[in-house]
């Protein structure tokens, strides 16, 4: 009932929902409650609509990480940004890496986002050190301070942590609208 299941009649266009400050590509999908998406077992993707109360980290200059694509490994020193992978001498990228507490009547849940869907919930601000490049970190700050207390149409995916076998959820096919 709750997971996402496309029907193939269905545009993929995106759509605004005017009582919220995002858009999401699946309008057509139910809403879910927090409690309702902890009480499936992951992995499921839902929609549900929910109030940023936190963001963590606090201060959006530390957004971003730097990461190895290849072997997954991430924390290195951004400083370190035209430095091989110790483990695999790989390219490394920044990506974006942070969330959101968010609630609604029934409860409240973490919510992550991550590289390519950070930067797509972000406007397509692409992931910089935002430490020091102040356009970026002026922007991404201005969008964070935006959500806080807005209430937000998300599309989030539950899944399993991999070490702790903690439910997570991860927020896709979401972006905070141009107008907002």
């Amino acid at each position: 009932m709750l997971c996402f299941d496309p029907a193939p009649s269905l545009s993929p266009k995106l759509v605004c929902h005017q009582e919220t400050c995002t858009i999401t590509a699946h309008a057509c999908m139910e809403l879910a409650s927090v409690v309702q998406m902890l009480d499936c077992e992951p992995p499921r993707l839902f929609r549900c609509r929910v109030k940023v109360t936190k963001c963590t980290p606090s201060n959006p200059a530390h957004f971003t990480r730097l990461w190895c694509p290849s072997c997954k490994i991430d924390g290195y020193p951004l400083d370190q940004i035209n430095a091989p992978c110790v483990s695999c001498a790989g390219l490394l990228e920044l990506l974006y890496v942070f969330s959101f507490t968010v609630r609604d009547r029934t409860g409240e849940i973490d919510v992550m986002l991550f590289g390519q869907d950070a930067t797509h919930f972000l406007q397509g601000v692409p992931a910089a050190d935002l430490t020091q490049d102040q356009t970026a970190r002026e922007a991404v700050t201005d969008l964070v301070r935006r959500v806080r207390g807005a209430w937000m149409d998300c599309c989030l995916k539950s899944y399993q942590h991999v070490h702790t076998g903690e439910t997570m959820f991860r927020i896709f096919d979401t972006e905070l609208a141009p107008e907002f």
